[in-house]
C-alpha cells in the first residue's frame, strides 16, 4: 500500500478521521476541517510577503504622551559616558545608532581599546597576539572579532552558533586597505 493512515481519505476526510484540535477541543467534524482549509486557502502567502521594504521615513500620526521622552537625555551627548561603557554597549551603540554622534563616540572608544574596523566585513577586529606575518600590505595572525549578526543560531535550523558575541579567528589576513582609518 500507500503507507497511509489506515483508510483515512484525502486530507483526513472519511475513514478514521483523527480530528482537529481547536481551542483545546478535539473536533471530528469534517466540516470543521473544510472551513479551516478554506480559511488557509484565502490567506495563502503571497510572493511579496517575504520582501522587505524600506523603513518608513514619515513620523507616525499618533499623539505622543507628554511623559514619553522626545529628546535624548543630555548624558548621551557627553563623551565621558562612552569612556566608561563596556565593549557590548559600545558595539550596540555603533551598530544601532548609525549616523549619530553616539556612533562616532562608540567607534572612538573601540579604537582606543585597540579594536580595528574592517570595511569589507563591516566588523570590528582586535589582535589576540602579535601577527605571525606582517608586510606593507597586510598582517596575518589570530584575531578576535565581534559577530554582530542576530539571525544565526537555533531559530534558523542551520546549527550555526548565534551571534552578538566575540569570536576567535586564527590565521586571518587583515589587508591594510580594508582598515578604516577615518572616523566620520
Amino acid at each position: 500500500g500507500g503507507g497511509g493512515s489506515g483508510g483515512a481519505g484525502v486530507g483526513g476526510f472519511g475513514g478514521d478521521n483523527p480530528g482537529v484540535l481547536l481551542g483545546g477541543i478535539l473536533h471530528h467534524d469534517p466540516s470543521v476541517n473544510l472551513r479551516l482549509l478554506e480559511s488557509s486557502y484565502r490567506n495563502l502567502p503571497q510572493p511579496g510577503d517575504g520582501v522587505w521594504t524600506r523603513r518608513r521615513r514619515e513620523r507616525p500620526h499618533v499623539p505622543i504622551p507628554p511623559s514619553y521622552p522626545t529628546q535624548l537625555p543630555p548624558v548621551l551627548e557627553n563623551p565621558a559616558l562612552f569612556e566608561r561603557l563596556d565593549a557590548d554597549a559600545l558595539f550596540f551603540t555603533f551598530y544601532y545608532q548609525q549616523g549619530t554622534a553616539q556612533q562616532y563616540l562608540a567607534a572612538r572608544e573601540l579604537k582606543r581599546a585597540n579594536w580595528r574596523f574592517h570595511k569589507k566585513y563591516a566588523t570590528w577586529f582586535a589582535r589576540q597576539e602579535e601577527p605571525a606575518v606582517s608586510t606593507d600590505l597586510y598582517e596575518q595572525g589570530s584575531y578576535i572579532y565581534f559577530d554582530f549578526t542576530l539571525n544565526a543560531g537555533a531559530n534558523d535550523g542551520s546549527n550555526a552558533p548565534g551571534g552578538w558575541c566575540q569570536r576567535s579567528k586564527a590565521d586571518f589576513v587583515f589587508e591594510y586597505q580594508q582598515l578604516e582609518s577615518e572616523m566620520n
